[in-house]
């Protein structure tokens, strides 16, 4: 079995180290009212944004460019709203929800600052980003840098790093996978690679309302 295959059944349906523990946390560090709109950004079969809506009572838009997920998303959740699209292409109208949700996504991206400049234009004003990813320990402040150049000021970091550890140990556990599946697990994450995991909650930047004002 590939290690991708084995990430729902050890993270309660979810592929991101600390699983919807972390989700949890971090809609509890961001503070959202129940009934809050999310875009759920790279959501997979909807496994999360089924979660946010059924336990947090919160609105979610669920975004993935891979059709074969979202149509499981579908099946398995008729009231889940989820659209095929990009990150950095959103069929949402300015200013349209209160929070962006992006898991162990904004490091894959190939532009990543784009997809930045299409969440700020997403979220309303006082909206919150929520980003949970990967780090390299040797620029432990590059996504910080990132977000701060689009103009995101960072409200809350944390250092979650033990929820890869573990997933790694769990991945490589004897049990947990077919005998030889040790050397599937993907490359970056073997031995840790270096890399560490943060959450991170971000307000949305101030923009210009063209007649000197922001908004």
């Amino acid at each position: 079995m590939h290690a991708a295959e084995m990430l729902p059944g050890l993270l309660g349906g979810c592929r991101h180290p600390g699983g919807l523990e972390l989700t949890d946390r971090a809609v509890a560090l961001a503070g959202l009212p129940r009934g809050a709109v999310v875009l759920d950004v790279g959501c997979g079969d909807g496994v999360t944004a089924e979660h946010l809506q059924s336990r947090h009572g919160l609105r979610v838009v669920g975004v993935d460019v891979a059709t074969a997920l979202l149509r499981q998303g579908r099946d398995r959740c008729a009231g889940l709203d989820l659209r095929e699209a990009a990150a950095d292409r959103l069929p949402l109208a300015d200013a349209s929800v209160d929070a962006v949700l992006a898991e162990c996504v904004l490091s894959i991206l190939d532009e990543p600052s784009a997809a930045l400049e299409e969440w700020a234009r997403v979220l309303r004003p006082g909206g919150r980003l929520i980003v949970n990813d990967l780090f390299r320990r040797a620029d432990p402040d590059a996504a910080r840098r990132l977000l701060a150049e689009r103009g995101f000021a960072v409200e809350a970091w944390q250092d979650h790093s033990s929820a890869l550890a573990r997933l790694v140990w769990d991945l490589a556990a004897p049990g947990v996978a077919e005998p030889g599946a040790r050397a599937t697990v993907p490359a970056a994450l073997r031995g840790g690679g270096g890399l560490g995991y943060y959450l991170c909650v971000a307000r949305r930047p101030r923009h210009d309302g063209g007649d000197g004002s922001t908004v």
